[in-house]
C-alpha cells in the first residue's frame, strides 16, 4: 500500500490499515504480515502505534 505524496499525513493510511484489519477478521484471517523499508519511518511508527511488532528481519546484497 501506498499513499501518494500530496496526501501524506492526514490519516488516511490509519483509516485503510484499520479497514484492512475489519475486513480479514470478518474473513476469519487471524493474522497480517507487512513488509515496510527500515527508512520509512512514517510507516514504521504508523505499524508500530497499530500494535505491529518486528518479527523478523529481511536482508539482501546487491552484488
Amino acid at each position: 500500500m501506498a499513499i501518494k505524496e500530496n496526501h501524506r499525513g492526514n490519516g488516511l493510511a490509519k483509516v485503510l490499515m484499520e479497514e484492512i484489519e475489519q475486513l480479514a477478521f470478518k474473513e476469519g484471517i487471524e493474522t497480517i504480515d507487512l513488509f515496510v523499508s527500515d527508512s520509512n519511518l512514517a510507516a514504521l511508527n504508523l505499524y508500530e502505534s497499530m500494535g505491529f511488532c518486528t518479527e523478523r528481519r529481511y536482508m539482501k546484497k546487491v552484488l
